[in-house]
């Protein structure tokens, strides 16, 4: 039975790193998609779990030390701030549908108050959010009934788009890889899988001939629910904003001090504020979806490089138990 939560935990810790603003307002399955079939994302949801995986195994044998060097910090660093930046103009972008104007601004200020008593506890309130966006997803799935899967093959855009969401949420895997068992990794990967291309298809398929900055919110308020659509986006958004903004916080806290790294956080919420959330999806996205791209293939080189070491280890230690 332990086994079996544990399995949960992981996969649920994996998708929710994923399922962030970006997905759950739709635009970024759009701009890796529009052009796509159903193929596109059913792959992109796959590799998602085999990236999973990988990394959860370098985790367990202890090959994962290149995800901590200098290289990979910047990189994550790029890509957070790239999140930060987008999030600050999603708020804009939801709040301006309750005529509230700045949002962005208010809520940059609400996460450096949060950043000076710590953020621990965004993550209970984030692991409360994601079933709620994943029950959103499916009633406006429900509820559209216009899907349309033509499109090109886009292999490249299901790769690029599994890696961009790897980036993060592989380096919480490779943590997580420590912990488990050969026969738990395997599980979180099959399981991570059939979520993802569930959930990556139904978005696709609400979104994909939607043209808006927020296309998820447009179907809802098509359907009816927009305010609800709205509320919840705006909590996925700041959930989102808050990691990006920790993530940034530590990587320049200890370099420029941390009233410097406060302005450099304002700073950036100004910029996102005036670029606007479709433009830094549209621009900045595919740059982390690269940077992902590098982190998923140096992962998967160093795990081909150690394949034989690493199940040969499997069966010495299943040999053991046997014994």
């Amino acid at each position: 039975m332990r086994c079996f939560f544990n399995i949960l935990k992981v996969s649920f810790i994996y998708v929710g790193t994923v399922i962030g603003a970006g997905f759950a307002s739709g635009k970024e399955i759009r701009l890796f998609f529009s052009e796509c079939g159903i193929f596109a994302p059913v792959l992109s949801g796959i590799l998602s779990g085999v990236f999973a995986t990988v990394f959860l195994l370098i985790g367990r044998h202890g090959k994962g030390k290149f995800l901590h060097t200098t290289f990979f910090n910047i990189l994550i660093c790029i890509a957070s701030i790239i999140s930060f930046a987008a999030m600050c103009a999603g708020s804009d972008a939801v709040y301006n549908g309750y005529g509230i104007k700045f949002g962005g601004i208010v809520t940059t200020g609400i996460i450096l108050i949060l950043l000076s008593f710590g953020v621990e506890k965004t993550a209970i309130f984030n692991t409360f959010l994601q079933p709620i966006i994943i029950l959103l997803i499916f009633v406006i799935f429900i509820m559209n009934t216009n899907c349309d899967f033509s499109g090109g093959f886009g292999f490249t855009n299901a790769v690029l788009y599994s890696s961009m969401n790897t980036l993060i949420a592989g380096c919480v895997m490779e943590e997580e890889g420590k912990n488990m068992s050969d026969r738990e990794i395997y599980a979180v990967g099959i399981l991570s899988a059939l979520c993802m291309i569930l959930l990556t298809t139904f978005v696709y398929c609400i979104v994909k001939n939607i043209e808006s900055e927020m296309p998820v919110i447009a179907a809802a308020e098509s359907c009816g629910i927009g305010f609800a659509a709205r509320l919840i986006v705006a909590f996925a958004i700041f959930s989102t904003q808050t990691f990006s903004a920790y993530v940034i916080y530590n990587r320049f806290n200890d370099i420029i001090g941390e009233k410097f790294t406060y302005l450099l956080l304002f700073v950036l919420s100004l910029i996102g504020t005036v670029l606007g959330f479709e433009t830094i999806v549209v621009y900045g996205y595919p740059l982390t979806s690269v940077i992902g791209f590098i982190a998923v293939v140096t992962t998967v080189a160093v795990f081909a490089k150690n394949v034989k070491e690493i199940f040969s280890s499997d069966k010495l230690r299943k040999n053991r138990l046997n014994k």
